[in-house]
Order: C-alpha cells, then structure tokens, then sequence
C-alpha cells in the first residue's frame, strides 16, 4: 500500500490502486495519459521559458506591473517541469520492464516518486501562487484605476507578501497529506482527504480568486 498523509483515509482508496488490479484496458490508457502529460506539460514549459527568456532580453517587460507576470509564469514552469518529471519517470520505468503493465507500475512507481510529499507540496505551491499572481495583477489594475495617486510600486511588497505566504501554507498542507493520484497522473492531497479539506486547500482559493 502506498504511503499516505496523516488525515488521509486508507480505506477510501481503490482497491485497484492498491493491489494494483487493471484491465488491459487501463493498461493502456495509463501509459497513453503518461505520454500525454509529458507532450502537454513539455510544450507548456517551452512557452514558460520562451516569455521569461524573452522578458529577460527587454528591460521594459520587467518593470512594474508587468514583472508580476514574470513571477506567475515561472510558476507555470516549475509545474509543468514536476508533471514532465514525474510522468517522465512513469514512461521510463514502463520501457525498462515492458512485460509489467503500465498501470501496475504507474501506481508503484508514482508512490515511490510521492514519498516525502515533496513533489505534493511543490505541485500545491504553484498551483496556488500562478492564479495568485493573476489576482495580484487584476487588482493592481482595479486599485490603479479607483487610487491613481497611490504610487503603484508600492503595492508590490505586499503582493510578494500575499503570494507567497498563503502558496507556502498550502503548499507545506498538500505535502504533508500527500498521496500520489493514479486518476491524476499527480502527486497531491490523498484521495480520502475530505471535501472541507479540499475547498480550503484548493477550490475555495480558485473560488475567491476568480
């Protein structure tokens, strides 16, 4: 059985994803979403690195406010690189022991990827702070327009500040329940975390965000 975090609820786990029980059918897929995630997530990383290496060459797309989405963009990169890594690793243990199915090994291996919720807790973090930097940009835009005689470089600190805090909280929250999800392809909360858990986790922040 794979490890868990400490609210995690082990028997609200599959049975399919601890006995590592599949048709070939999910055989199939698992190897085919794999493949997927590495060919989405590498094109992802691409343009990441394309905007912060153009940002970097011109001056003027690093001033204020458009440094905010410097920051956002390099934590779409640093997801997309932990997806690459981690179903990466799934497609290459599954070429050295082909006669395993790939199922079978994508719940093996990702556990053994998970442990330490590390993976989990960077996963959170970006997830976090990407759409927060998002907020941070829209309502710089709000403030400017409603307090134009407020220096808008100001704000800045405090944006860090929001940012980064609530994405460390969250991100320390997810790795310490930290699972890794067979249905995801990811290493996240686990699957027997509540609904409560959830939403102040994850969707309750998109919600306010959005």
């Amino acid at each position: 059985m794979q490890e868990t975090g400490f609210l995690c609820n082990a028997h609200d786990v599959p049975t399919s994803w601890s006995n590592h029980s599949f048709t070939h059918t999910e055989s199939i897929d698992a190897e085919v979403v794999a493949g997927a995630h590495v060919a989405c997530s590498s094109i992802s990383a691409l343009c990441c690195l394309v905007v912060l290496i153009v940002s970097a060459k011109i001056p003027t797309l690093r001033k204020y406010p458009a440094n905010m989405l410097m920051w956002k963009t390099g934590c779409d990169l640093l997801a997309s690189l932990v997806i690459v890594g981690i179903n990466g690793s799934l497609l290459t243990m599954r070429a050295a022991d082909p006669s395993t199915s790939s199922s079978s090994i994508d719940v093996a291996h990702g556990a053994e990827l998970c442990e330490g919720g590390f993976l989990a807790g960077v996963t959170g973090f970006c997830l976090l702070a990407s759409p927060g930097w998002f907020f941070c940009l829209a309502y710089n835009l709000n403030r400017s327009l409603h307090d134009p005689f407020t220096k808008p470089q100001s704000r800045m600190t405090k944006y860090h500040l929001w940012v980064w805090s609530t994405s460390l909280i969250v991100g320390l929250s997810v790795g310490a329940l930290h699972e890794y999800r067979p249905n995801l392809h990811l290493c996240f909360t686990c699957h027997g975390l509540s609904p409560v858990m959830n939403w102040l986790l994850l969707y309750g922040w998109f919600l306010s965000y959005w």
